[in-house]
């Protein structure tokens, strides 16, 4: 039975972390070499998919919004020429488009680090003292703007209005509207990696001085205002920032180690030791690993968020130096169903649209944050596989929100309600059986309604028995068959 008056906010919980990325989900390494290649990774299963001929010496990568393109900043076109930028197509796993930009060559600060803008329809290329802007559908260069010495990193802020350099000196900040420099940040030190966090309101600089003794600076993006500095490791580069904005990993290429941050305490969690030379670090969409390209050792070390420690080391590539966010999301018939809380309701929301997904973790949605939950499901249809049903609601204001629920178990008690908007068919889940079980190697989603609880319906849904038992202590219900199963997770 479906209690309409709790439909609400449906999320799904926990994932337990065995094995990493659980969801398809591809790492594009660049090599680094001549002739350069990028390595794509299926880190899910911790494997080389294929390797893809790209530029000389590829060394930055960006990945569109949607995952459809991964651009590669080669530091040269061929052996002399000037740098070039390759689109490679995901799902041809090709190259269709190469750019050249600036004069540049080996030995003359040839293409090193590439952003996209939030949107996907620009680029912006670092080469020499310069940013290039190109179209990406194109590959058309619209605009050059000078910054200043060494760009190394780019990030974009997720309004798109300014691009964050990190330059000789510290950071140039550059509009996106005029495509010049609007502002410096000096801290008379050699900016080296640059990350914006997930709503745009921080900048985190990596820096490194004499010695190559490292920090990372927190400034504020609404004054540029340095907040706090934060030691680190040695020759640091790579700077990447968890989904949920709570940490960052500063990969530290002069002590092969990555240096795990709280970022709003200005405090130094963890130091986790990995392969030689670490100079790339990106997450996924799940946030729940952290993947290190090390250069010295042709390696990707996977480091467990909710530990630190590195509990997977893939070898064997042509070589390791990717720097930027080179981890695409979710692609293929699995995709990451992310739980979002909400603290003033005290509901939560699940989603696993990946422009959703990146809207709430920028803020758009306001009073919403990670749980850090999360599980896979079936983006494609398929045998044994029933619709999964969304729907949206307004009769509950201001805490309405949205409901799931599979054809067979409770979509077709909603469809002809008056009250909530069928969305669409938005996923695809096993069903249980009439006592609760699942197919083989499926994992049970247990379903729990808060009984009203605040004025206002929602329900969660969970893997995880712990978190079962503790939500029916504060009162919540246990729905669907069995013990209450709603759905089955395919994809763990």
């Amino acid at each position: 039975m479906i209690r309409l008056l709790s439909i609400l906010v449906v999320a799904a919980t926990t994932i337990v972390v065995a094995q990493p990325g659980s969801a398809t989900s591809y790492a594009y390494i660049a090599d680094g070499s001549n002739p350069g290649h990028v390595t794509v990774v299926d880190v899910g299963k911790a494997r080389i998919a294929t390797v893809i001929d790209v530029g000389v010496q590829p060394i930055g990568i960006a990945i569109s919004p949607d995952g459809k393109f991964v651009y590669v900043a080669n530091t040269v076109t061929n052996g002399t020429g000037p740098g070039a930028v390759s689109t490679i197509d995901t799902a041809s796993m090709s190259v269709v488009r190469t750019t050249q930009v600036g004069s540049g060559g080996i030995g003359k600060g040839g293409a090193r680090a590439i952003a996209v803008s939030a949107n996907g329809e620009r680029l912006y290329v670092a080469q020499d003292d310069t940013i290039f802007v190109l179209a990406a559908s194109t590959g058309v260069v619209l605009d050059t703007a000078f910054v200043g010495a060494s760009p190394m990193a780019i990030a974009t802020s997720p309004d798109q209005s300014v691009v964050y350099i990190a330059v000789d000196g510290g950071m140039a900040v550059m509009s996106t509207t005029t495509h010049r420099v609007i502002a410096n940040v000096r801290l008379g030190r050699f900016g080296s990696g640059i990350e914006v966090s997930p709503k745009g309101d921080w900048i985190y600089l990596a820096s490194f001085g004499a010695g190559g003794a490292s920090t990372v600076t927190s400034i504020a993006a609404s004054t540029l205002a340095v907040d706090k500095t934060m030691d680190v490791g040695r020759i640091s580069q790579g700077i990447a920032v968890t989904p949920d904005g709570n940490r960052l990993y500063v990969a530290n290429s002069g002590g092969n180690t990555v240096s795990v941050l709280d970022p709003r305490a200005g405090s130094l969690m963890a130091t986790v030791r990995v392969g030689a030379t670490p100079v790339g670090v990106a997450t996924g969409m799940a946030g729940d690993i952290v993947y290190v390209t090390n250069s010295g050792d042709a390696s990707v070390s996977f480091i467990d968020v909710a530990t630190n420690s590195v509990v997977r080391t893939l070898s064997g590539l042509s070589g390791a130096g990717s720097l930027g966010r080179f981890v695409a999301p979710d692609v293929g018939d699995t995709a990451q169903a992310i739980e979002y809380y909400h603290q003033e309701f005290g509901h939560y929301f699940l989603t696993a649209n990946r422009e959703e997904v990146q809207k709430l973790d920028r803020g758009e949605f306001t009073g919403w944050q990670r749980t850090g939950y999360h599980f896979g499901v079936r983006m494609l249809p398929g045998a044994e596989l029933s619709p999964v049903c969304r729907f949206f609601s307004t009769a509950f204001q201001p805490k309405s929100s949205h409901f799931y629920a599979p054809r067979g178990l409770g979509c077709e008690e909603v469809l002809d309600h008056p009250d909530w908007q069928f969305e669409g068919d938005v996923f695809f889940s096993p069903l249980p059986t009439a006592d609760g079980a699942c197919p083989s190697g499926m994992t049970p989603i247990y379903r729990l309604f808060n009984n009203g609880a605040g004025g206002a319906p929602n329900h969660r849904f969970t893997t995880d028995l712990a978190v079962r038992q503790s939500m029916l202590a504060q009162g919540y219900v246990a729905e669907g068959r069995g013990i209450g199963v709603g759905m089955c997770s395919s994809g763990q």
